[in-house]
């Protein structure tokens, strides 16, 4: 189906807007509760087809979800599932997050390779370098990354470039893992920042999250939590892109001021 987007210029905005949950934050974080049997209260989740069918891969592991109006509780309390389905993995590139924390949980991961958009590279043997440093044992066929472990252990990675997904796998899978992980050329955007907020509630022990050096501490189990999602900096900033390319006068409200240092003009 073509779909066509219409816009008809030389009008000042005018208004209010509010600013979404981030997916790029919401995304790691729905995963993250496979690292608990305790429920995890999420609220500013956004209504969006990855959340949709993110939900409905962790539904497929055997996690319970209720879902209200922007809120979640996801309670991953049975024993779960350790592969992820290859048609619902293919529909998203985010599908890789689940190596991680279903590695730490259960000691296995089966997770196709991943589908979703086509903006160019994107490489995932960050993913897979950083869980190998981690103990893990990865194999690849011509569909999907079986990965095994007998137990994690902490160690000093340094990322050859600075992936979001791959620091966020990374961050999650060492939480449960024995000793001290540091991450080098880690990625430093908000919503790896909001993930490691959401795990340190859970009792994970993180430092430099946001920075391009993360330390994590391993621990034996962490607990549930109640985390309300990031504003999406993104939206904000394109909200206010376009105010300021229109002219007139819109009051964008939940913004994340902080993360759009970029965009203000002092």
């Amino acid at each position: 189906m073509t779909r066509l987007l219409q816009i008809e210029g030389s009008h000042r905005l005018e208004g209010e807007v509010r600013t979404a949950g981030s997916k790029n934050a919401a995304l790691p974080i729905m995963v993250a509760s496979l690292l608990t049997r305790d429920a995890c209260h999420l609220s500013n989740v956004p209504v969006l087809a990855d959340v949709d069918n993110a939900l409905a891969i962790l539904a497929d592991l055997g996690v319970r979800v209720e879902r209200g109006e922007g809120d979640l509780v996801l309670q991953a309390a049975s024993d779960l599932a350790s592969e992820v389905p290859q048609d619902r993995a293919r529909k998203m590139r985010a599908s890789l997050l689940f190596m991680g924390p279903l590695l730490a949980r259960t000691g296995r991961a089966v997770v196709p390779k991943p589908g979703g958009d086509d903006i160019g590279m994107r490489r995932v043997d960050q993913h897979v370098y950083g869980l190998l440093q981690l103990g893990a044992r990865v194999e690849e066929d011509h569909s999907s990354f079986v990965c095994s472990v007998e137990h994690l252990h902490g160690a000093e990675i340094n990322l050859d470039m600075p992936t979001v997904t791959g620091t966020e796998n990374i961050m999650m899978a060492a939480c449960l893992a024995d000793g001290r992980t540091t991450i080098l050329n880690a990625a430093r955007e908000p919503h790896v920042a909001d993930l490691a907020m959401a795990l340190k509630s859970m009792g994970a022990r993180i430092t430099g999250a946001g920075t391009d050096r993360v330390e994590i501490e391993g621990v034996a189990s962490l607990s549930g939590t109640e985390h309300r999602v990031t504003p999406d900096y993104l939206e904000a900033g394109t909200y206010a892109l376009a105010a300021a390319a229109a002219g007139g006068d819109v009051y964008i409200t939940d913004a994340p001021v902080g993360d759009l240092r970029a965009l203000i003009l002092k």
